[in-house]
């Protein structure tokens, strides 16, 4: 790439982008009255108040369909905030209070089908989150708290199963990790204090019969751990210290 290509992609990535993020744009001449401007391809239309962006911003695309639909109070984005492609479908969906996230985020794929949900609470994450497949299947489900995950976080495989349960407590585990064969059997299950394994560990065949059980400390391998076979016998006893087998 030339220098003065190079340069005109500056300046028209400048200028994509602005035109994005319509809280970047400021009164050139207008202090109060209706904002129009081309950006490349899209044009921008508001109302400023005292200098101030106020009530509904859009981009609008060349053919006239909206690109982005966003409420402004005070300068600041208060009120949903839509973003649709070219074609019409909705891109994203969120909701801000005095300029923050507040309340549900939704982002779709390009057949309409949402990929995650969100909510916030004055910019952090406070409540559900859903991450899907591309099908629409729910994939991770988890609870947030002040920006942080906080409580039971779930994975499902495209076919509902669940596959893993993670507690957290204050963005870190505390209590069990558990992981599941697909036919619902659970498949291990590991405990967990202040982010560090404590205590019994024991994993299953898929038949629900005891494959492997011992313990740990301060997330290491301690005591005795005991191998079965799937006929319930043993096959391997391993004593550790401190993580070392002896």
């Amino acid at each position: 790439m030339n220098k003065v290509s190079l340069l005109f992609f500056v300046v028209l990535l400048g200028t994509f982008v602005k035109a994005q993020d319509i809280t970047a744009i400021a009164p050139d001449t207008i202090k109060t009255g209706k904002f129009e401007k081309q950006y490349g391809n899209v044009m921008v239309k508001g109302q400023f108040v005292d200098s101030k962006k106020t009530g509904n911003w859009m981009v609008v695309y060349k053919s006239g369909l909206i690109h982005i639909l966003e409420q402004y109070k005070n300068d600041k984005r208060d009120g949903i905030r839509l973003q649709l492609s070219k074609r019409g479908l909705m891109e994203r969906q969120e909701s801000y209070k005095n300029g923050l996230l507040d309340g549900e985020l939704i982002r779709f794929n390009s057949s309409g089908k949402p990929t995650l949900k969100e909510n916030y609470k004055a910019g952090k994450l406070d409540g559900l989150k859903t991450v899907y497949y591309a099908r629409g299947q729910k994939q991770e489900e988890s609870n947030y708290k002040n920006g942080v995950k906080d409580g039971t976080a779930k994975w499902f495989t495209d076919k509902g199963d669940v596959i893993a349960i993670y507690e957290y407590k204050n963005g870190i585990f505390e209590g069990s990790q558990q992981y599941f064969y697909h036919n619902g059997q659970l498949k291990a299950i590991k405990l967990f204090s202040n982010n560090v394994a404590q205590g019994p560990y024991k994993e299953y065949f898929e038949d629900g019969k005891l494959k492997v059980q011992g313990q740990f400390k301060d997330d290491l391998k301690v005591g005795k751990w005991i191998e079965y076979d799937e006929d319930g016998k043993v096959i391997k006893t391993t004593r550790y210290k401190k993580g070392v087998s002896k």
